[in-house]
């Protein structure tokens, strides 16, 4: 299940909260309908790196050393650096091949 990004909510939603879909009887008539912008559905956030704070080796999910970058991103305060690894390059390519 896609979630469109406009939406600002957590995509996951737990399967006891799914309901069967029921068709409303006629004799309510026709109700309105909300579509939605399916090219919402393939827009991803992009985010501005402002700077390559600090960079450190740690391992990674499966067992192996990777260098990770703290990085700081255009526009938002410094409780957003984040920590990332360099083959996210979706989020900071640029940045990325900038430091050689």
């Amino acid at each position: 299940m896609c979630m469109p990004t406009s939406y600002g909510i957590h995509p996951i939603l737990n399967i006891e909260h799914l309901e069967a879909y029921n068709v409303s009887p006629p004799k309510f008539g026709e109700q309105p309908r909300q579509e939605l912008q399916r090219e919402d559905f393939e827009i991803l956030p992009e985010y501005e790196v402002n700077e390559i704070i600090d960079e450190k080796w740690s391992r990674s999910r499966n067992g192996k050393q990777q260098k990770i970058y703290c990085v700081r991103f255009t526009g938002y305060a410094l409780n957003f650096n984040q920590w990332l690894p360099q083959k996210e390059p979706e989020k900071c390519a640029r940045s990325f091949e900038s430091l050689g």
